[in-house]
């Protein structure tokens, strides 16, 4: 993938953020919402244009987590393709290991995991 320019949609920087936070409520059932109900959402959108994405992972040697905040890294899973969810908690768990061990953290939490019918962008 080369770089693009395009358009993204973001929060709106409001004054109502200092004093309220940005909310959406997910409702467990959605129903029809009558005059008299809560209001769900406070958030507000914009679109802005011309923003370049690049593709970091052609300079992936250039971020570290010490001077970037995030550090790209690749590595050989045996875990990989991943068929059922076995898999899933075996390639999570396997890839917590591997990001304590690189980082020589006391602990890593893997919050979510989706997986994808695309094959993986390698870095090397």
């Amino acid at each position: 993938m080369s770089n693009v320019v395009t358009s993204l949609t973001f929060l709106k920087d409001l004054p109502l953020y200092a004093i309220e936070k940005p909310y959406f409520v997910t409702l467990a059932q959605q129903g029809e919402k009558d005059e008299n109900s809560h209001k769900i959402s406070n958030l507000q959108f914009e679109e802005i244009s011309g923003i370049e994405i690049l593709d970091l992972k052609k300079q992936h040697a250039e971020f570290l987590l010490e001077t970037s905040g995030f550090q790209l890294v690749s590595f050989k899973s045996a875990h990989i393709p991943v068929d059922n969810i076995d898999q899933v908690e075996a390639y999570r768990a396997e890839t917590e290991e591997y990001l304590r061990a690189k980082f020589e953290a006391l602990d890593v939490i893997c919050w979510e995991i989706r997986v994808s019918a695309c094959s993986p962008a390698r870095l090397d």
